[in-house]
């Protein structure tokens, strides 16, 4: 899609968002009364030769090579 922020700007994709979040917001909040612990655990990828620099992390199953932790969210294609 092109121009995904014109496509967001639609009222049926404002609808699918606020469903979107009124079920993750409820299903959040089970849990959270059942004692369950909210945890965001960081997201490691491929580096990138763009960008801010990265913090490395080796891996142990491929020595030699590892993943870097991003230092913000992206949208992934």
């Amino acid at each position: 899609l092109k121009y995904r922020y014109l496509d967001l700007r639609r009222a049926d994709m404002a609808k699918s968002l606020s469903a979107r979040s009124a079920l993750v917001n409820c299903v959040r909040s089970h849990l959270q009364k059942l004692g369950f612990l909210d945890i965001e655990t960081p997201i490691l990828t491929k580096p990138s030769p763009e960008g801010a620099r990265e913090y490395l992390v080796p891996s142990r199953a491929h020595p030699g090579s590892g993943y870097a932790l991003q230092q913000s969210p992206q949208q992934y294609k």
